[in-house]
This record gives structure tokens, sequence and C-alpha cells, in this order.
């Protein structure tokens, strides 16, 4: 069978990775209880506005660097 139609059947890297999320997040919401989410948000670093960025006069630049993508494995 070729790679083009074993993707069409199964589907992508970020199709499995989404059936792995759906199928395990029950489990980790009865893990982690929602008020220790609320605790270790509290103490994340701010956000960055991201509106704000674009916003600055000259050249914005928006970059994420990654080792691997998921969607090529």
């Amino acid at each position: 069978m070729s790679v083009t139609k074993l993707a069409q059947r199964r589907g992508t890297i970020l199709d499995e990775i989404m059936t792995f999320h759906r199928e395990n997040l029950p489990k980790i919401m009865r893990e982690i209880p929602l008020a220790d989410l609320r605790a270790l948000a509290s103490v994340a670093p701010p956000t960055l506005d991201f509106y704000a960025a674009l916003k600055k006069p000259g050249v914005s630049l928006i970059a994420e660097c990654k080792k691997a993508s998921p969607s090529k494995g």
C-alpha cells in the first residue's frame, strides 16, 4: 500500500494526536484537580499581548521554533 493511501486510511499524525487526547482527557481531568490547575495558572508567567505587539511601529515577526513538526511525525 502506498504511503498516500495509508495516510488517507489512517489519517494524519495530528489526527492520531487528537484521538489520543480525546481518549485520555477524562482520565487526566480526574487525576489533576481543578484547584491544582488554578494554582499552577496563578503562578505562571504573564502572557504577552499579541495585539499590542503587532501594533508597535516597525517590523513585527512571529516565529515558532520546534525540534520537529507533529504533522511530519
